[in-house]
C-alpha cells in the first residue's frame, strides 16, 4: 500500500484542478478570484502535507520515490503556491472574469509531479510532447483554433472541410501523416542513439563552441 501513497500528491493536485474547473461556472465573477485561489491552495497544501507519508519505493516499475524526488516534489508544490498567489493578484487587479487559470495550473502541476516520479521520465516527456503536438490538429480542423503553433496551417484547409460538413477526411489525413512522420523518426533515433552517444562524448571545447555558434546563427 505504501507505494500507492507515493502518488498521493499527484492525486490531490489533480483532484483540486477538477474541483476548481467544476466550480468555476457556479461562482460569480467578482468572487472567482476570492474563492478559487484558496481552493487551489488548499489542495496544494494537502499535497505538501502528504509528502510526509512518502517513502522510498516503486510502483509497477513505472513510478518511484526517493529523497531527491521528494525534495523536487516539495519544490514544485511550493512554486505552485507562489504561482497561484501571483495569478490571483494579477487577475484580481485586472478584474478578469474567468477563473480557469487556477485549475489549469494545478493540472500542469500534476503533470510535472508525474514527470518527477516517472522512472523513464524521458520517454514519458516524449510521449506527452508527441501526443500534444499531434492532437493540436483536432482543434484546428474541428474548431478552426490551432491547438499548437505547428497546427496553424491546418486551420487554413482542414477547417474548410469541417464547414462543408466533412471533417473526417482532414482528420484522417492528419492522423495518418502524424503516424508516418512519428514512427520512422523514433525508429531512426533508436538506431542512431548509440552512434551519436559515442560521437558525443568525443566532443571538445571547439566543437561545443561551433555548435553554439550554429545555434545562434540559425535563430
Amino acid at each position: 500500500m505504501s507505494n500507492y501513497i507515493n502518488l498521493m500528491p499527484v492525486i490531490l493536485v489533480i483532484l483540486g484542478a477538477m474541483v476548481s474547473i467544476a466550480a468555476e461556472p457556479f461562482i460569480k465573477d467578482e468572487n472567482k478570484h476570492k474563492v478559487l485561489p484558496w481552493s487551489a491552495a488548499f489542495f496544494v497544501a494537502l499535497a505538501m502535507v502528504s509528502c510526509v507519508l512518502l517513502s522510498p519505493d516503486t510502483l509497477f516499475n513505472l513510478f518511484a520515490m526517493d529523497p531527491i524526488r521528494r525534495l523536487l516534489t516539495g519544490a514544485v508544490l511550493f512554486c505552485t503556491l507562489l504561482g497561484i498567489s501571483g495569478i490571483q493578484w494579477t487577475l484580481g487587479h485586472e478584474k478578469h472574469k474567468g477563473g480557469e487559470p487556477y485549475g489549469l495550473m494545478l493540472l500542469a502541476t500534476g503533470g510535472a509531479l508525474l514527470m518527477i516520479q516517472a522512472i523513464d521520465y524521458l520517454a514519458l516527456f516524449i510521449a506527452i510532447h508527441i501526443g500534444s503536438t499531434c492532437g493540436g490538429c483536432i482543434g484546428s480542423i474541428l474548431l478552426g483554433i490551432p491547438g499548437t503553433s505547428s497546427s496553424l496551417a491546418t486551420t487554413w484547409d482542414g477547417y474548410e472541410f469541417t464547414k462543408q460538413g466533412d471533417p473526417v477526411r482532414p482528420l484522417s489525413a492528419a492522423v495518418v501523416c502524424n503516424f508516418i512522420g512519428t514512427i520512422p523518426s523514433i525508429i531512426i533515433a533508436m538506431l542512431a542513439a548509440g552512434v551519436l552517444a559515442r560521437w558525443g562524448v568525443k566532443l571538445g571545447p571547439w566543437e561545443y563552441a561551433a555548435m553554439c555558434f550554429c545555434a545562434v546563427a540559425m535563430v
